[in-house]
């Protein structure tokens, strides 16, 4: 083997150590150190200088406080208090970064033991520094791509909540919202209102003008009403026509007078046929001491709906 000018430097640094040892030393493909009790580099491998990017001379008039992250001292200096104090015998191993010669910063897994000498007394510190910038560069990525995945997760179970057609939420995520404001109720007597709406003579609008008319006419009330309720407000649809809303802290004389904003029709544009014009029948129930689950609640504000509807038709 023929050795550089720095390397018979180094090789001279490691006197009355077995050839082999310095071979090892020399040729291994991780950086390796030993380091003084205050913590100054006193023998590197060429590894290691490639690794952090200095000349062999540069590191040995540093100390490893000179190329770590300050937030990532304590560890390093409480386990060296530690080990020469002798309250502790084993390595210290850490995933840190170091400062490149550039500026930059580089990972690396750091393990360091406490050498002694033969009387035991503290000696000097080994250290194996190990180059996982690959590693951490596919972690993060596969962090990433785990977030990526939570997040995709997470969207698609807010859309299996929602209504395909109206983007209401479905009755289901409704139903769930109810037994929380139920639950909320028993807790702190929150006042919340239960508004039931149906479509007049909805079939008819599907018989004469088509499905697709009709889907239009259900997506034309979810927006209304969507654009008069508030972030705290739920609207669901609980199948085919019927919608409910769920008024968060409002009483049965708030919901009666929103019922009036809402208006009792729904129009939409068939362009050259006119506008399309379907009445719209509502109920409200306020919650109360005698309303003990959801099916009883919904029950409640169908009933009131479908006397708003009799008084209605016989108007």
């Amino acid at each position: 083997m023929t050795l550089t000018q720095n390397e018979n430097l180094l090789l001279d640094k490691i006197d009355g150590v077995d050839p082999k040892y310095k071979d090892t030393f020399l040729n291994a493909e991780v950086g390796l150190t030993h380091v003084d009790l205050a913590g100054k580099f006193i023998r590197v491998n060429p590894y290691l200088c490639q690794f952090l990017g200095y000349e062999e001379q540069t590191l040995l008039s540093m100390s490893f406080k000179d190329i770590t992250l300050a937030e990532e001292l304590p560890d390093s200096i409480n386990w060296i208090r530690a080990a020469l104090a002798g309250e502790t015998d084993k390595p210290f191993s850490k995933i840190k970064q170091y400062r490149h010669e550039q500026g930059h910063w580089v990972w690396a897994k750091l393990t360091t033991k406490l050498m002694r000498t033969e009387s035991g007394e503290p000696d000097y510190f080994v250290s194996s520094i190990q180059d996982v910038s690959e590693l951490i560069r596919v972690q993060t990525q596969l962090d990433n791509s785990l977030e990526q995945l939570k997040k995709a997760y997470a969207e698609l179970q807010e859309l299996s909540k929602i209504d395909s057609l109206t983007s209401a939420l479905n009755v289901e995520a409704f139903r769930a919202r109810l037994s929380e404001a139920i639950k909320r109720y028993k807790r702190t007597s929150e006042n919340s209102t239960l508004l039931f709406l149906d479509l007049d003579k909805f079939k008819d609008v599907n018989d004469k003008h088509g499905h697709v008319v009709g889907d239009q006419v259900l997506v034309k009330l979810v927006d209304v009403i969507k654009n008069g309720i508030r972030g705290v407000d739920y609207i669901g649809r609980l199948g085919g026509d019927e919608f409910a809303v769920l008024l968060t802290d409002t009483t049965k004389a708030q919901s009666e007078e929103f019922c009036k904003r809402l208006g009792n029709t729904v129009s939409i544009n068939l362009g050259d046929d006119g506008w399309l014009t379907t009445g719209v029948s509502m109920g409200v129930s306020e919650l109360n001491s005698t309303i003990t689950s959801v099916d009883q609640w919904i029950n409640a504000s169908d009933r009131m709906m479908y006397t708003e509807k009799e008084k209605r038709e016989k108007a």
